[in-house]
């Protein structure tokens, strides 16, 4: 939810995030939409939202999960921007919570579904810095299985 309490929401079988203001009884799509794909106006079961109330109001960062990237739509956009993506450490991103820095930069962390591990990446860098890692499969507080 945003700040006005519209709600924003993973429609992962339709490729599309979808908005619904406040008391609405339809909402409209403000993200993908455009069938399944690696395009920038397009997503492949996009999971995780955060919506941006910090720097650019409106915005919202996308777990773009099967196309392995984090997409940020400006309110309005009809395309997304990559600010994440890397084969070997985002495989399959399936949450994202963004905390602003002392310096007004955007930090990210994602949980990495295939890779059994947490990220915190800075939008646009080519790689993040794993926080939290899982030691292989399995149920003790050191072991993940798809986060």
């Amino acid at each position: 939810m945003d700040q006005n309490l519209s709600l924003y929401i993973s429609d992962t079988g339709n490729d599309r995030v979808v908005k619904y203001f406040r008391n609405a009884t339809s909402g409209i799509i403000v993200a993908g939409g455009h069938g399944r794909g690696s395009a920038l106006n397009q997503l492949n079961a996009p999971y995780g939202i955060y919506v941006d109330e910090f720097n650019e109001i409106g915005s919202i960062y996308i777990c773009d999960t099967f196309n392995h990237r984090i997409q940020k739509w400006l309110e309005g956009a009809i395309q997304g921007i990559t600010v994440a993506f890397h084969d070997e450490q985002l495989r399959a991103p399936i949450s994202i919570l963004l905390e602003p820095t002392l310096d007004h930069i955007m930090m990210m962390y994602i949980s990495s579904f295939d890779l059994e591990q947490v990220l915190k990446w800075i939008p646009y860098a080519e790689e993040a810095q794993s926080i939290i890692a899982g030691s292989n499969f399995g149920s003790d507080s050191n072991q993940f299985e798809a986060p």
